[in-house]
Formats: structure tokens, sequence, C-alpha cells
């Protein structure tokens, strides 16, 4: 993989004061992605990039990605099996996307874990402590 200038690994970017900011612009890609019926199914914090010139976060890697079709009724079924089939179907492929929105967001999270306390251990001054700042 090929990281122009401009884009950095989301861990390299992530911080306390940026954190919420990128979690909500991860949650409307994500879910830009799913309305779009595609799953991701690699949502791993190396499959998100900051793109420092543009301000904001891509997805990127979708060699795994699987477009999620509604399946065809086979057979003829009355109007009320049909509308529970229907129901079922909608509630398990939504349970699919679901899942991979919390790997996600768990996997962030982690992410923006390591990524914090490598700033506590690495970094001399920290704006939190106020012992640095006096």
């Amino acid at each position: 993989m090929f990281i122009g200038f401009e884009e950095q690994l989301i861990s390299r970017h992530i911080n306390s004061v940026n954190s919420v900011q990128i979690i909500e612009q991860f949650e409307r890609s994500i879910q830009t992605i799913h309305q779009l019926r595609v799953l991701h199914r690699d949502m791993m914090s190396h499959n998100i990039l900051w793109n420092v010139k543009l301000d904001q976060m891509m997805i990127i890697d979708f060699d795994r990605a699987k477009i999620q079709k509604s399946r065809a009724i086979l057979d003829a079924i009355s109007s009320n099996r049909k509308r529970k089939w229907a129901t079922a179907l909608k509630k398990q492929s939504n349970d699919v996307f679901m899942q991979e929105i919390r790997r996600a967001m768990i996997e962030l999270r982690e992410t923006w874990d390591k990524s914090s306390l490598f700033h506590r251990r690495h970094c001399k001054w920290d704006l939190n402590d106020s012992k640095t700042l006096q």
C-alpha cells in the first residue's frame, strides 16, 4: 500500500483533542458505506487513514468487501408469512452491519487507547498534568 504525504494512519493522528471529531466522521462514513449495502469486512485501524490536507478520515482497502443483496423469495407465501420473512431478512441483514460497526468502534477505541498511552509514556509535556504547566 502506498500512503501519500497527506495521509497518515489514524493511530498516529487520534488524540484526546480530536477523538470525538474522528469518531463522528467514522460513524458517518461507515453508515454511508452500509447504506450502499457494502460490508467492508476488514475494518481495522490500519485501514483507516487521516488526510492532513483535507482534515478528513478515509476508509481504505475494500478488497474483502461484500455487497449484501436482499434474498429473493423462492416460493409463493401468504402475505402474513411474507411480511414476517421480509422482517426476519431485514433484521438479519441489519445485524451483520451492526456487528461490523461494533467491531470497528472497538478497534478504533483500542487504537485511541494505545495512542494515548504511548503519548503519556513518551511525551515530556503532558497538557493535562498541572505540574508540567507550572
